[in-house]
């Protein structure tokens, strides 16, 4: 009796320890699944610290642990000041809480905006304010504030606009033929954003003789980024050289490298007149002189595979795919 006892003890003790071990080993799978993205954004930043951005997004919008969202809003946020991403910033700071010592860099921030555009704090602050707004009389106001003369504060409002994704407050601004005529390069990066048909009916006009060979340009220059958003990469091409003929833009051929690539041309795509202005702050750039090289070694290959993988998807080439065979 004592020894059946003893053994049915044992048993139990043995289930309990199991669902015990089960549990644990359930909690952690949980936990590194949540904390993936930030963990891999975390090992890529010692490496590539531009390229871990991505992954500190998708951690930020995507993690369930509301300390490892924390700790990620901060990472990205000091990331975000390093290579210069005010709206991207701005967009950080409206959507999640920041924690002390941030709140203190974003009035730095703040300040650093206001002077670039012209602006005094509490126009920016009433700005900003407004850009969150979708109503009639909200809009109204601030197609009011863009149409005073000036440019910088204009440019920075339609860029923030755009890169926050208020599609409803710029097809109302840009109902306005005057809005669309005088700022038509955020109007064409609005329609590819939304992927609107439009920017074909709008380049009609192109050759208009009102337009400066300088506007056409970057006309031809954001038509060339339409068409790259439909994997047409050789007419994309065809733009790009149009533009740099009216204008010779040193960004130009970088671009123009980078189709070469998506269409599978490493050798001509890699030419030293298609990486000698590389931009390695900015992440198309630092990937397409990754590619060009003859191997890439990474201590965090998993890691920057993904994050080639996604921005790919993003910026619309797929040469990122090939970078790391």
């Amino acid at each position: 009796m004592h020894a059946e006892a003893y053994w049915q003890g044992k048993v139990s003790d043995r289930y309990v320890l199991m669902k015990a071990v089960l549990l644990i080993l359930f909690c952690s799978t949980v936990v590194l699944a949540e904390a993936g993205y930030y963990s891999k954004a975390y090992n890529l930043e010692k490496e590539f610290p531009l390229l871990s951005v991505i992954l500190y997004e998708k951690a930020v919008y995507n993690e369930n642990n509301p300390k490892i969202k924390q700790v990620a809003v901060s990472r990205l946020f000091f990331l975000y000041k390093k290579f210069r991403k005010y709206p991207e910033i701005l967009i950080l700071a409206d959507r999640f809480k920041m924690d002390y010592s941030t709140q203190k860099h974003l009035d730095e921030i703040y300040e650093k905006i206001a002077a670039l555009t012209g602006l005094s704090r509490e126009e920016l602050n009433s700005v900003i304010d407004l850009c969150g707004r979708g109503d009639d009389e909200s809009v109204k106001k601030l197609s009011e504030f863009i149409s005073r003369d000036n440019m910088n504060a204009n440019n920075f409002i339609l860029k923030y606009l755009i890169r926050k994704g208020e599609f409803v407050i710029l097809e109302k601004i840009f109902q306005s033929w005057q809005m669309r005529e005088f700022y038509p390069e955020h109007y064409i990066t609005y329609l590819i954003f939304e992927n609107k048909s439009g920017p074909d009916d709008f380049f009609s006009n192109v050759e208009n003789d009102t337009y400066t060979d300088q506007r056409k340009a970057v006309l031809y220059y954001l038509r060339a980024m339409y068409y790259r958003r439909q994997s047409d990469f050789s007419f994309s091409n065809d733009l790009l050289a149009k533009s740099y003929e009216l204008s010779p833009k040193k960004y130009i051929l970088p671009e123009i490298g980078k189709n070469l690539a998506s269409l599978g041309q490493k050798e001509p795509a890699c030419q030293p007149k298609h990486l000698k202005y590389l931009d390695l702050e900015k992440e198309s750039d630092l990937a397409f002189s990754l590619y060009c090289r003859t191997s890439v070694k990474s201590r965090n290959k998993i890691e920057l595979d993904e994050s080639l993988r996604l921005q790919s998807f993003r910026d619309h080439l797929p040469f990122y795919r090939d970078i790391i065979e």
